[in-house]
This record gives structure tokens, C-alpha cells and sequence, in this order.
């Protein structure tokens, strides 16, 4: 399950940011999300997405 990260985690094998999307089993996806330390990514659109789609198609007009 993707989960978009509301604070930082880390530890021996891992380096995660608040914000930065990752894959997560669902078990621990639900953890997380119980505990308030994620959101579910499929729920909210990354605004660099859409950011980078309003770049694009202003390209394209110009083209």
C-alpha cells in the first residue's frame, strides 16, 4: 500500500522524509496510519504532479 509520510523515519536499513511516498506492507501501512504518522497516497494528488502537468501543457502551447 503507498502511504504518504507525515513525519520522518529511520533506522539500519532505511531513511525516510515527512512527505516522500513510500510502498509499505498493509499491516504497517495501517500501523501508521493508526498512529497518525501517514496519509494514503491515493487519496491526495502530489502537487509536484500537478504542478508538472500545468508546465507541460504550457509547453505544448508554445510549441
Amino acid at each position: 500500500m503507498k502511504v504518504r509520510l507525515l513525519v520522518g523515519f529511520a533506522g539500519p536499513e532505511i531513511l525516510w522524509e515527512a512527505g516522500q511516498v513510500v510502498e509499505v506492507d498493509d499491516a504497517t501501512a495501517e500501523r501508521m496510519l493508526a498512529a497518525g504518522f501517514a496519509e494514503l497516497a491515493e487519496e491526495i494528488e502530489a502537487p509536484e504532479k500537478k504542478a508538472r502537468s500545468k508546465v507541460k501543457k504550457a509547453a505544448q502551447e508554445i510549441e
